[in-house]
């Protein structure tokens, strides 16, 4: 199911980048969530991206073939901060849509990068669910530089029919770290022995045990050439299958 899903949002993707705007899309979950339904401003302590409670480990440094100002090289406690401001813009616009659902909540992220990683470059596409609708997703795409934003409804049958809301006591790490990680295991070696394509940086309930993880895909050309690595959302560990 989950490479019905990959391809569904890489079609959405395309779709909404032939009009200026990029976004990304999310996916499954961990145990029930413990924060109230209902979309609201985050607080510090459930920050879609939350500021960690160490000192973040020193990010590789980029290789040759990427711009210093990548997300390699970025300050994960900045990256966090531009990500939660990022969260309760997309918050304020969906709850102006007419069709959203006041007790919708937050079910995934998606995020696609070109190859040369540069910061604030990424497409996203937020994904919340609503137990009033059955029928739909409710999404909206983000382009990282510009903040363009574009909100659709999605039928649940057109690729993923069940989705769990985000637990937020096991989303402890933000993108950039999980990024950053990766590299360390295994993504600068790719990088440097194949041309990648893009870069996903996927945050989404899957195996094992069905729970959150961020998954990091590196691709080439040859859609069968990739390395994906996964990571535990929660204390930035390889996960292993």
């Amino acid at each position: 199911m989950s490479g019905r899903i990959i391809a569904f949002i890489i079609g959405f993707v395309l779709l909404v980048a032939a009009v200026g705007i990029g976004f990304v899309i999310i996916g499954k979950r961990n145990p029930a969530p413990t924060t109230s339904p209902g979309p609201t401003t985050p607080a510090p302590s459930q920050s879609p991206t939350p500021t960690p409670s160490t000192t973040p480990t020193p990010s590789p440094s980029p290789s040759s073939a990427l711009d210093p100002n990548s997300v390699i090289a970025a300050d994960p406690i900045t990256a966090g901060q531009d990500a939660t401001k990022r969260y309760n813009a997309v918050i304020s616009k969906l709850t102006s849509w007419p069709l959203w659902k006041q007790n919708a909540l937050f079910s995934g992220l998606f995020i696609a990068f070109g190859p040369t990683l540069e910061y604030n470059s990424g497409n996203e596409v937020y994904v919340f669910d609503s137990p009033d609708d059955k029928a739909n997703h409710f999404t909206i795409s983000v382009a990282q530089g510009s903040g363009n934003m574009l909100r659709a409804l999605i039928p649940k049958d057109d690729y993923q029919p069940d989705v769990t809301p985000i637990n937020r006591d096991f989303w402890k790490i933000n993108y950039v770290e999980a990024l950053q990680f990766a590299e360390t295991e295994g993504g600068t070696a790719y990088r440097s022995q194949n041309k990648v394509t893009s870069v996903d940086v996927n945050l989404l309930r899957t195996t094992p045990n069905n729970f959150l993880y961020y998954v990091v895909t590196y691709h080439t050309k040859n859609p069968t050439q990739l390395l994906t690595i996964k990571i535990d959302a929660k204390d930035k560990t390889l996960v292993k299958e």
